[in-house]
């Protein structure tokens, strides 16, 4: 595995535009759908609804557009078939009619924001902006930096924990510091020894990055005497890990990790 690894390069995509779907039937409305959004969203357009189920399969979006002009069941079953797939996507509907029993029966099956036809520069751009700054805070992850030379450990962890955190992989202590500098990750796992003896640099930048910035720090160790314990404390480390490691163990650590109060105590 590479100092420079393939997370690094997703963690830069991830700051693309959001992507939007737009599903109208009217060819008229898409010159006005690009006017408005093309600046600030990736724009992709479909005329059909199997089409757009056909896209969905292969392809997430941040926000899907959805005209009300379709058949009322396929409309339906399409809101109902897109919630299902549990993506956290953006789902808007385009309507004439914003109290209309169609609205309504659209808004339990899962549409988050009407908005009225025709609509307005200000009334779509800022509709969805606020909305998806709602959906994106619900359902953010926090994002874990594990930096570890055993690729076997760091495997076996990430495996474990992606479906509930955003995790990142490195092997590389130098590049694993940059990484933290660069993208100012919500917890830093480091195996101890690694740190211990890479550059004298890199151990005081991590001791300087958690006290400056507040990164939560987690140490592991496969040789947990006192030496190694001590010298750990300086860095005032929120948790200490005994490899092999313990993944209910680990699961448990981070979420303790991760319980801050409201007086920022940790519990």
């Amino acid at each position: 595995m590479a100092c420079l690894t393939e997370e690094m390069k997703n963690k830069r995509e991830r700051k693309r535009k959001s992507s939007v779907l737009i599903i109208d039937s009217d060819l008229g409305n898409m010159g006005l759908y690009k006017s408005i959004l093309s600046t600030e969203y990736d724009l992709e357009n479909v005329f059909e609804l199997e089409v757009a189920k056909s896209k969905l399969k292969d392809c997430e979006y941040d926000v899907i557009i959805l005209d009300d002009a379709f058949d009322e069941k396929e409309l339906l079953q399409f809101i109902q078939d897109i919630n299902k797939m549990k993506r956290g996507q953006l789902i808007c509907l385009i309507t004439e009619h914003m109290n209309s029993e169609l609205a309504v029966r659209c808004i339990c099956k899962g549409v988050k924001k009407n908005i009225e036809k025709p609509f307005t520069r200000d009334g779509l751009s800022n509709g969805i902006y606020e909305e998806l700054k709602t959906i994106r805070d619900s359902y953010i992850k926090k994002h874990i930096v594990i930096v570890d030379e055993d690729l076997d450990n760091l495997k076996n962890m990430k495996e474990k924990l992606i479906d509930s955190y955003d995790v990142t992989i490195m092997n590389c202590a130098e590049s694993g510091l940059k990484y933290v500098r660069e993208y100012k990750p919500d917890l830093v796992i480091a195996d101890a020894s690694m740190v211990d003896r890479s550059d004298m640099n890199i151990s005081e930048n991590l001791l300087s990055r958690k006290e400056s910035s507040g990164v939560t720090l987690l140490f592991m160790t496969d040789n947990p005497d006192e030496e190694c314990v001590l010298w750990c404390a300086k860095f005032k480390p929120d948790g200490f890990l005994v490899k092999p490691i313990d993944m209910e163990q680990l699961l448990d650590n981070i979420e303790r990790t991760f319980l801050v109060d409201a007086y920022g105590v940790r519990k």
